[in-house]
């Protein structure tokens, strides 16, 4: 828009006033002018009617003592023709003019009208003796001066005008050459905000000056606007690098700015949501909106700093998630009322899900039936659960500060101490049973598991001990061991028995034969007789070895621990059930290494193999298979383990009963052939007597191209614990 279309613009303001010093000046030189003629025509009036006054009343008093009345009236009708002069009256005889200036006689009615004006000349006029003859009264009138100085006004507006276009036209062209123009000018330059540009106008001095410090203005706002942008840039990455989501109100409008980052927070492409209130509140979660509004007004009404809430916002799938919501007003009207404010969001769902398995852990913390113990790097105790006070004995008091050695019973040694916080340093757990010592003195079992907690630098900041009293459970499991060693004693005679039947029929035949040879031959050789004693001493051997191996497995002391190679423990369980096996046509194939063994007593590993045998016996007998009867055992190093296999082809166990085979007394036997403590005991061996790991499948394979089924019993161990 032009300046000059502006009310407000300089050269109306300059013209206004030139106009008026214009008129104000023209007024007054009129109006002095007029008064200086008004007053000069007055006067003149006032002469004039002397002048005729005093030549009347000369010529009046000749003309009257010579009678001549008709020169009288010639005189009078002659000065009445002056123009200034409108009515001559001797007593009440005279002439006056009419509308129209002509002369005629005055009637006596008309001496109202006169007395109005406000020229007149009264003479008395007198004789020798000084007698007043008649009065004589001229009157004047002010028509023509009236006439006169409207000429005047029409002549000094028109001086004005012309007065006012000169210099109106002089001064716009002045003006509009060395202000307008260049202001105009600058104007429309700083309209176009080309900061890159420089702005040139020199017209004047003062022009020149005020567009050298436009330029530099411009460069220093050029500065402070690279400044700033650099500065916004700067906070934008430095928030949004974060993480963080920027937002920007404007109050007064309720216009939004929403950041790339604000709105993928959410999950939305930055041209999904627009700059619009609505936008944000319709995606506040409504448990929430209340709570928001209210800080948010808090903050504005208030003195704080900052305004800070966490809510939850809607994402676009639907899903809400925790934001922390900070914000601050950076600009305010002279009112102090907010005008403008800013703020981030940061994704703070992650905390919150935190804050929450804090809660839920702090809640297991106070609430578990396991004793809970932490300590810091140094293994001193800094905190413990009301289950570790009710199983111990022991109080936050009485064991702060202490290392878990308070509760040593001495039932494990050193090495098996110094085992466990190696295995807790290189792997950053260990589980297992241990005997320790209450307050009082008592012992208790306990299933105890150590973690060790590090630091984002991988420094151990803290320990977690968690235990159960199992003294109860050990109890039981020992009841369980000694009814399932009572169990698999009587199973083990029933092998015995089928293994002395061959060797004592052989001693029989041979002890029967040699008699009946001597009873009927009296030259029975030498030879003879040593070959049927030999036989006799090989079963006879044979029966001792037997009666050792079963004393062996059955001796009391189970806790002997030493390498042992698993294919010799196979080989001395076949020993144990080879006859019940072969009586019962079921071929044993194997793949062994023997060169891997483990740590532990090998009894209770036989006993423990011995319970599948016996379990796979069964299942051959439950389902009287027509087909061959296959028992496959496999030793084999498989990763970091030694495993072992133990696989069958019964047809495996049904889905309901293999998720129990593990369980005490389940059996799908019935209860005169099984007590259900064989599986049972089995994966109790394998796991807590010898740290092993052992699971059950339903396992398909081919064998001499025939696909077959059946259960497959994995036992493994690892090899470096199985090393030492």
């Amino acid at each position: 828009m032009s300046l000059l279309n502006k009310n407000n613009s300089i050269f109306f303001i300059l013209c206004t006033a030139i106009f008026t010093l214009i008129t104000i000046g023209v007024s007054f030189r009129s109006f002095l002018n007029y008064t200086y003629i008004k007053d000069q025509t007055e006067e003149r009036i006032r002469n004039d009617l002397k002048i005729s006054s005093l030549q009347l009343k000369s010529n009046l008093l000749l003309f009257l003592q010579n009678d001549k009345k008709s020169e009288f009236d010639k005189i009078v009708m002659n000065e009445l023709q002056h123009k200034n002069i409108y009515a001559i009256v001797i007593d009440n005889y005279g002439f006056i003019k009419d509308e129209k200036s002509n002369i005629v006689k005055f009637n006596i009615n008309e001496t109202s009208q006169l007395n109005n004006l406000e020229y007149m000349e009264k003479v008395e006029v007198v004789d020798t003796n000084n007698t007043k003859l008649f009065e004589l009264k001229l009157y004047g009138t002010d028509y023509y001066i009236k006439k006169e100085l409207k000429e005047i006004i029409i002549k000094n507006l028109l001086i004005s005008i012309l007065i006012f276009m000169f210099i109106f036209s002089f001064l716009y062209l002045v003006l509009r050459k060395l202000l307008i123009r260049p202001i105009n000018n600058m104007i429309n330059f700083l309209k176009k905000r080309d900061i890159s540009s420089k702005l040139e106008e020199n017209s004047s001095k003062e022009i020149s000056f005020l567009s050298d410090a436009i330029n530099t203005m411009i460069v220093d706002i050029k500065n402070s606007h690279d400044e700033l942008e650099n500065s916004k840039l700067k906070w934008q990455f430095a928030v949004e690098g974060n993480g963080d989501g920027l937002w920007e109100w404007d109050i007064k409008t309720d216009q939004f700015y929403f950041s790339k980052q604000w709105k993928k927070m959410l999950g939305y492409e930055d041209n999904e949501i627009t700059n619009n209130l609505f936008e944000w509140e319709n995606r506040v979660h409504k448990d929430d909106f209340d709570r928001v509004n209210k800080d948010i007004d808090n903050y504005i009404n208030s003195t704080r700093k900052n305004y800070v809430n966490e809510h939850r916002m809607l994402c676009k799938d639907g899903t809400y998630k925790w934001v922390l919501d900070r914000g601050i007003i950076i600009k305010r009207d002279e009112n102090n009322n907010p005008l403008f404010m800013i703020g981030t969001y940061t994704d703070i769902s992650k905390r919150k899900d935190t804050e929450k398995l804090m809660k839920q852990a702090l809640s297991v913390f106070e609430n578990t039936h396991d004793g809970i113990m932490i300590t810091d790097s140094s293994k001193k105790i800094l905190s413990i659960n009301p289950a570790f006070t009710k199983t111990t004995g022991y109080t936050l008091k009485d064991v702060e500060d202490k290392t878990p050695n308070i509760l040593n019973s001495g039932k494990q040694n050193l090495e098996f101490f110094s085992k466990m916080w190696q295995k807790i340093d290189k792997e950053g757990f260990w589980a297992g049973e241990i005997i320790n010592k209450k307050k009082n003195g008592s012992l208790y079992d306990e299933y105890l598991t150590v973690s060790s907690i590090k630091n984002k630098e991988g420094e151990i900041e803290n320990y977690i001990g968690i235990f159960s009293d199992i003294t109860l459970q050990k109890e039981q499991e020992r009841m369980l061991i000694q009814q399932a060693r009572n169990s698999a004693i009587g199973e083990m005679i029933g092998n015995i028995a089928h293994q002395w039947r061959q060797p004592l029929s052989v001693i029989s035949t041979a002890s029967t034969g040699l008699k009946l040879m001597i009873s009927l031959q009296d030259d029975v050789s030498k030879n003879e007789i040593i070959d049927v004693l030999e036989n006799v001493n090989k079963q006879s051997q044979y029966l001792s070895k037997t009666i050792e191996d079963f004393r062996n497995f059955f001796r009391e002391d189970l806790t002997n621990k030493v390498k042992f190679g698993l294919g010799e423990s196979i080989r001395k369980v076949e020993e144990l059930t080879k006859d019940v096996f072969k009586n019962n046509f079921v071929y044993v194939e194997k793949n062994i290494d023997n060169e891997l063994c483990i740590l532990g007593n090998e009894n209770i590993l036989v006993q423990a193999i011995i319970n599948i045998y016996n379990n796979a016996l069964d299942a051959f007998k439950s389902k009287n298979l027509d087909d061959k009867r296959l028992f496959f055992i496999t030793i084999r190093r498989e990763n970091n383990k030694i495993v072992l296999r133990l696989k069958d082809n019964a047809g495996g166990i049904s889905n309901e009963s293999i998720q129990r085979v593990f369980e005490p007394y389940f059996t799908t036997k019935h209860q005169s052939v099984g007590t259900g403590l064989g599986l049972y005991m089995t994966q109790q061996i394998i796991t807590k007597q010898l740290n092993g790991e052992i699971t059950v499948k339903n396992s398909k394979f081919t064998y001499e191209d025939i696909e077959y089924i059946g259960a497959e019993f994995i036992m493994s161990w690892d090899i470096e614990d199985n090393n030492q």
